[in-house]
């Protein structure tokens, strides 16, 4: 009987296969399911990878990396592995809406160097949620106070450096179920293309 272990094992490697890793001129990352911190570090290592390929070419006459993204969401702190990964990459890296990109999906969406959108796609942005079970009321409590003072703090900075939202109109949304489709996302600078409208389907293939 095989073990958890080893199914585990085999899941990363086969998802790992779907990015064809090897291949030097596949760009193309899928991020279609929960956002874990498993399935981020295949993404973190990728983008790491193509910028040591990418070392000696000059930032401009690199081929982009495109993520497309179709996911509601997960865990906020291996998003902000992803973000950090693309913010530092030399590589350009583009981000696609397939379909949804709702809570971290969003925040990750946000943060392509170029970002692109299907006409019918959607965006989710809320204050989230840890998703955790604590011991003690107490730990809870330290908890809630470390999301509210600090991550929330990170999200906030990060949602203002990469669109034109006011610190006022973001207090009005983020504690609520702020569901937009491209066209908003554009007003607001969250898109740079929608795609049919603004470029081809060619420019993200």
């Amino acid at each position: 009987m095989i073990g958890l272990d080893e199914i585990k094992r085999q899941y990363t490697y086969e998802y790992a296969d779907r990015f064809a890793f090897e291949d030097d001129e596949d760009r193309h990352l899928w991020l279609n399911e929960d956002v874990t911190d498993d399935l981020i570090n295949t993404f973190v290592y990728s983008i790491f990878r193509y910028n040591k390929l990418d070392k000696d070419v000059p930032p401009e006459k690199r081929k982009p990396i495109i993520i497309y993204i179709n996911t509601p969401g997960g865990s906020v702190s291996a998003c902000f592995s992803l973000i950090d990964a693309i913010n530092t990459s030399k590589t350009p890296i583009y981000t696609v809406n397939l379909s949804c990109c709702y809570s971290a999906g969003f925040l990750i969406f946000i943060s392509g160097h170029q970002r692109y959108a299907l006409p019918n796609s959607t965006f989710l942005m809320h204050d989230g949620s840890s998703g955790a079970f604590w011991e003690s009321s107490s730990k809870l409590r330290d908890r809630i106070t470390f999301e509210e003072e600090q991550v929330d703090l990170r999200i906030r900075h990060h949602i203002a450096k990469n669109s034109n939202i006011t610190d006022e109109f973001y207090d009005e949304q983020y504690r609520v179920e702020w569901y937009f489709y491209p066209e908003e996302a554009k007003q607001y600078e969250m898109v740079d293309y929608i795609v049919g409208t603004d470029c081809s389907v060619d420019d993200i293939l």
